[in-house]
């Protein structure tokens, strides 16, 4: 007899149905007490390396990773331009103040750029013996500088004169104005070219994330609206600081002379299609591309008379901002059978119709900042002999009753 045992028959007729089986679900593995270990040292590393460099090592929560992302993806939604709206930074403006100190240099700057010589046609050919006459003589007025071109052929049926001008500045036109037999002021209107113009939308419609910079103790959150308004006034320094260059280099004065920074009084103006950018109240807490044209905190807002789309405000920013205004010119209001700009709504056309309106309160406003200006620059002076310390208080008083 054999020993090997036999196979059961596997024939058709002897199978017999076997009972059905659950799935047995998988049993946890419970983690010993090095591997438990080691999980708490990676999430340890993982939370410090996030403090510490939370724009390179993301959070190491998913929940708080998924939130981030849907709310981004919304606030970036809400804060955009509409398609009926259009913002464009047309022109700016710049307002640098001569008074007896700084007169012989307003000379020899316009000589330099050779705004004295003699000309065929034109504007005055001569500012700096108008000067001297209004200096001379107290008469006070105006006198219209023109054009401002780069050097080369001009565009204008009359020529302008000639100077050197940023990329992004198309072409400037300004005036001189003597505002007493010893104060001179000089307002330049700086155009914009066409690409320059869209930067502050660019800078709204472009899609942002999260930002997370690190400081001592952890870091700092920043959500979408906080970084489009940031890049929205890095932009607003970037085109300032154009206007504030230019007149440093070529017609410096009293506010571009300061050895503490340059804060030269200065203005940009601002179109819509329809909505107004200077709100007095923020309706909504939810992203908006109108708080974000605009700086945080203006306060008073100068509406014109005739027509409700020009309005102007000074928002009252800190440093190099400190004197500077914003301008909105809403353009549907203008598109009326009544209205001047009707039939003709170009960069150069709304530009000289504000520029018409608001030239005077501008000088004025930086005839009141360099008051301002040499008030502080009083202040800062050591009062290091007594014989003068009475007549520079004085002089300070004397200062606050004139603004």
């Amino acid at each position: 007899m054999s020993d090997v045992a036999s196979k059961p028959d596997k024939s058709p007729l002897s199978l017999q149905p076997e009972p059905a089986t659950l799935p047995v679900p998988d049993t946890p593995v419970l983690a010993s007490k090095s591997e438990r270990r080691v999980e708490l040292a990676l999430q340890r590393a993982w939370h410090q390396l996030h403090f510490r460099l939370p724009r390179l090592v993301p959070s190491p929560y998913q929940f708080e990773r998924d939130y981030l992302s849907s709310r981004d993806a919304k606030d970036n939604v809400a804060s955009r331009v509409p398609p009926n709206e259009r913002l464009r930074q047309v022109a700016l403006w710049g307002v640098e103040i001569f008074g007896p100190a700084e007169v012989d240099g307003l000379h020899l700057a316009m000589k330099r750029l050779g705004w004295n010589d003699d000309r065929l046609f034109g504007f005055n050919a001569d500012p700096s013996a108008w000067i001297d006459e209004q200096r001379t003589y107290g008469i006070g007025g105006g006198l219209n500088l023109g054009a401002i071109e780069r050097p080369g052929k001009s565009r204008f049926v009359v020529p302008g004169r000639q100077a050197p001008l940023p990329d992004a500045v198309d072409y400037a036109k300004g005036w001189v104005y003597q505002l007493s037999p010893s104060i001179t002021a000089v307002i330049l209107c700086f155009v914009l070219t066409e690409s320059a113009s869209n930067d502050y939308q660019a800078e709204i419609n472009l899609d942002r994330n999260t930002l997370r910079e690190p400081v001592s103790y952890g870091y700092r959150s920043y959500n979408v609206e906080h970084v489009k308004r940031r890049a929205v006034d890095l932009t607003r320094i970037r085109t300032r600081t154009i206007v504030a260059n230019w007149f440093a280099t070529y017609l410096p004065g009293l506010f571009s002379c300061a050895s503490d920074g340059n804060r030269l009084p200065t203005a940009e103006l601002l179109t819509t299609t329809n909505q107004s950018l200077l709100v007095k109240k923020r309706e909504s807490l939810e992203p908006n591309w109108i708080h974000l044209a605009v700086p945080v905190g203006h306060r008073e807002v100068w509406k014109l008379k005739a027509l409700d789309g020009l309005t102007l405000c000074w928002p009252g920013s800190q440093g190099d901002l400190r004197y500077h205004a914003i301008v909105n010119l809403q353009t549907t209001p203008f598109a009326t059978k009544n209205s001047p700009l009707y039939g003709d709504q170009s960069d150069t056309t709304c530009t000289s119709f504000v520029d018409d309106h608001l030239q005077g309160i501008l000088v004025n406003f930086a005839a009141i900042a360099a008051l301002s200006e040499i008030q502080r620059r009083l202040r800062l002076i050591p009062s290091t002999v007594s014989l003068y310390t009475a007549s520079r208080r004085d002089t300070v008083k004397c200062l606050e009753h004139i603004q």
